[in-house]
């Protein structure tokens, strides 16, 4: 009804993320949507480079394209966050590699805090032969700083025990697709072990609804530090 009524705004991301088969069927029915309910009330993102590669063209009335950050907007924001990340000003006026990370307010906002409280010579050590070193640098400072958040929060898990539950949780998500880690989208096939996926199998039998998810999690949790682990970086990261 509320669709019908045109009371819903859709707003779907990450187009350019899904995959080629996906993408297409995933045209089509926004296409179809639009052939019933009209092309009110609906906006689809999509990166720029990844839209000119699909194989159709979304039916929308126009299309709205965001710009890099310009010198002006760049400095703006290094002025207001402070003497914290002189390092990184410093290093943006003769690195062209971080200059041009920086148009994009993502990467601008990741390297403030990955060198935040840092020296010229931390951003300058190593040799940077192209961005993808230059990036891998940024978040290894990153990843540390919020490492270091979390000493406010209490955690069993060490350092490194984080570092490799992330790293397989990460491989997880790329596996099929995914740029956003939701617990309550986890599915069975996460579990590597057949001992595991029979234990899972026995369970759901047992129990449904809020019970069976309540105990899903606490079973995942159980079996994957890493979703103890990933909510431990999550509150951290919001201190």
């Amino acid at each position: 009804f509320w669709l019908e009524q045109n009371w819903v705004l859709l707003l779907l991301d990450g187009l350019d993320e899904m995959t080629a088969t996906a993408q297409a069927d995933c045209i089509a029915a926004v296409h179809d949507y639009l052939s019933r309910h009209g092309s009110a009330g609906i906006a689809v993102c999509c990166r720029t480079k990844g839209y000119a590669a699909l194989p159709l063209r979304l039916k929308l009335n126009a299309a709205i394209v965001l710009q890099p950050l310009d010198n002006v907007q760049i400095e703006q924001y290094l002025r207001r966050a402070g003497e914290d990340i002189s390092a990184l000003r410093q290093a943006m006026a003769v690195d062209t590699t971080i200059q041009e990370l920086a148009r994009t307010p993502l990467w601008l906002s990741i390297m403030s805090i990955a060198y935040q409280k840092t020296t010229p010579e931390q951003v300058a050590e190593g040799t940077f032969e192209g961005t993808e070193q230059r990036r891998e640098h940024i978040l290894q400072f990153y990843t540390e700083k919020m490492l270091a958040r979390r000493t406010e929060a209490s955690t069993p898990f060490s350092k490194e025990q984080t570092l490799k539950w992330l790293g397989w949780l990460a491989r997880y998500m790329l596996k099929k697709a995914e740029s956003i880690f939701l617990v309550e989208a986890l599915q069975p096939d996460c579990l590597e072990k057949p001992s595991h996926q029979k234990l899972y199998v026995g369970t759901s039998r047992g129990l449904s609804g809020a019970p069976f998810a309540a105990c899903f999690i606490l079973f995942m949790a159980a079996l994957f530090p890493i979703f103890s682990a990933s909510f431990v970086l999550l509150g951290a990261a919001l201190m």
